[in-house]
């Protein structure tokens, strides 16, 4: 009976860890007005990008990753360049301005390695420590473009090599 137990505990366990819950864009894509109206404490916002296309950007630093992508990236593209940067993001600081890497030293969202680097010719700021808007322009529309030219490239490399900032001086 002990064993019994046992095996049914494991399998209430495991099935709980298995329940599959609607994402956030599984909710947004169906029904999106309902969505935000209901979910406005996410600070979610609900775009279109081409035809049929929709992003769900909830948070301050994801809508301005969105906003600042270079106007190039139109439609479907944009919205899959927005994708890559942000599973770029996803593995490096899961957006965590504060993110920091005891091994490397890399800071920030985009773990820029030194993290000081995101200041320089920066036009929107100097305090790379607490702003993740200066972390992000330096990311999206200094550092990517330079290096790989867009930030599915980048998320090319991330998956070949495990990381895609480059250690400057």
């Amino acid at each position: 009976m002990k064993r019994f137990v046992s095996i049914l505990a494991i399998l209430l366990i495991v099935a709980s860890i298995l329940v599959v819950r609607p994402s956030i864009s599984d909710a947004a894509v169906k029904h999106p007005v309902a969505y935000e109206a209901t979910h406005h404490h996410h600070r979610c916002k609900y775009v279109r990008e081409g035809h049929n296309r929709r992003v769900v950007l909830c948070g301050f630093e994801k809508q301005y990753a969105f906003r600042i992508l270079p106007k190039k990236f139109k439609g479907y593209r944009r919205a899959r360049e927005y994708w890559c940067l942000n599973d770029v993001i996803m593995r490096e600081s899961a957006w965590n301005k504060y993110a920091d890497n005891p091994y490397s030293g890399a800071y920030g969202i985009p773990q820029a390695l030194p993290g000081y680097k995101m200041a320089t010719d920066n036009p929107v700021g100097s305090d790379w420590v607490d702003d993740s808007r200066v972390q992000l322009w330096w990311m999206v529309r200094m550092y990517i473009p330079d290096v790989y030219g867009t930030p599915c490239n980048a998320w090319g490399h991330e998956q070949q090599y495990g990381w895609y900032v480059i250690t400057a001086s």
